[in-house]
């Protein structure tokens, strides 16, 4: 029992993590004058950052789980959890600064950064 209780910590901690990593590149959006429009070229954009963000942390940081059911759950669920911090993130910043960020385009802009990180780090970190 114990060693499935640190088994779980151990994957929260690495999920919450490589989300955490996405806040700073939500959290510096530029106030608009006009509604933005979502971009296909920025969430690729988004995606190769977070590749390489991925790549340079896989060789400092090793992972944390090694059980590969959970290392594949934590494939899906990262950038889920990053896509509702940058929406939750952009909704706060449109009701208090910035009125024409569309916090949907948020949600997918830093989905496809964590999926670009995690996804490195899964081929790459053993």
């Amino acid at each position: 029992m114990e060693e499935l209780l640190v088994l779980i910590i151990q994957f929260l901690i690495e999920v919450v993590g490589q989300a955490v990593v996405s806040i700073p590149f939500d959290c510096a959006c530029r106030i608009r004058r006009k509604e933005e429009h979502h971009a296909f070229l920025l969430s690729v954009v988004f995606l190769v950052i977070g590749g390489m963000v991925g790549a340079i942390s896989a060789a400092f940081i090793p992972s944390l789980v090694h059980v590969p059911e959970l290392r594949i759950a934590g494939l899906v669920v990262t950038p889920l959890v990053s896509g509702a911090f940058g929406y939750q993130i952009a909704k706060w910043q449109a009701r208090t600064r910035n009125p024409f960020l569309v916090p949907q385009f948020h949600f997918w802009y830093t989905f496809f950064f964590a999926l670009g990180l995690v996804g490195v780090r899964f081929a790459y970190v053993k």
